[in-house]
């Protein structure tokens, strides 16, 4: 396929920025093309399945778990700083992949009505309760949210061992980020009226008071994904050894301790950190 050739993952270092820009461009095509074939729909769906169709045609073969061949030495001896190693690139390739997309749909919504981000995407301006950027994180229950969170990374396991990481887990992360533009740009429009400032300067304090949470979400979900990934891959498929299997049994253990934990900080800080956070920057610029 042409899509799977853009981006080889042959010097990983010098792709990232690329993963970003693929993933914006995609992401705007993706809007487009969904705006001139389903125009009279709603699209947000239609936009998100066009985004993780053309992500997962390019970027298919870095979603999955395999042992680099600077380490395969190893390959007797799995050890945990080793499949760590992967655990970082998997989690820099969603992590670009989330803020192109997010860029994406910062872009439209910015250059749009915002009349046209309610008709066109509703599924996600629907989750707006409040106008007033100060009301974001109000009144923010902890059980609720690591509850909510960690039946998503349930869901992460099953889909990814089903399936692969690159299927549910993608469009989880598409989704995440398509909710986040569109929020944070409708309720920067609105409190920009309300406050009377710069629009830029609330999107701007909600990005920074969000982002500490949300990216720990996010390396949650793909824990989540790679326990689902990595049992499935070298237990199901390979059935190790006993000695191998016990190191697999220990690392997928380790990886969902680890899931866990961030999760609660995660939702710790969100309850927390973003509300104070808004109102204390946001009074220094009223």
């Amino acid at each position: 396929m042409v899509l799977e050739n853009l981006i080889s993952e042959n010097n990983f270092k010098q792709i990232k920025l690329r993963i970003l820009i693929v993933s914006f461009v995609y992401t705007i095509f993706a809007i487009l093309m969904s705006f001139f074939f389903f125009n009279n729909l709603n699209i947000s769906f239609v936009t998100l399945s066009f985004i993780s169709l053309f992500i997962l045609s390019t970027f298919g073969n870095m979603f999955k778990l395999s042992i680099s061949p600077e380490i395969s030495k190893f390959n007797k001896k799995i050890k945990l700083s080793l499949m760590f190693y992967e655990l970082r690139k998997k989690l820099i390739i969603f992590l670009m992949i989330f803020f192109g997309v997010f860029l994406g749909f910062v872009i439209f919504s910015f250059t749009t009505p915002i009349e046209y981000n309610a008709n066109f995407f509703s599924a996600q301006s629907d989750l707006i309760y409040t106008e007033d950027v100060s009301n974001m994180y109000k009144n923010m229950n902890l059980e609720t949210l690591f509850i909510n969170n960690l039946q998503i990374i349930l869901l992460s396991i099953l889909t990814s061992f089903l399936f692969g990481i690159g299927t549910v887990f993608l469009y989880l992360i598409i989704w995440n980020a398509s909710v986040a533009a569109i929020i944070f740009m409708e309720v920067s429009k609105s409190s920009s009226l309300l406050y009377d400032l710069n629009f830029l300067i609330i999107f701007l304090i909600i990005f920074f008071s969000v982002l500490p949470h949300l990216i720990l979400e996010i390396i949650s979900y793909l824990l989540g994904g790679l326990i689902g990934e990595n049992f499935s891959s070298y237990v199901v498929a390979k059935k190790p050894s006993g000695f191998k299997y016990k190191k697999i049994i220990f690392f997928t253990a380790s990886l969902f301790t680890y899931a866990l934990l961030i999760l609660f900080l995660g939702a710790l800080i969100e309850v927390y950190l973003p509300n104070n956070m808004i109102v204390f920057l946001l009074n220094l610029f009223i």
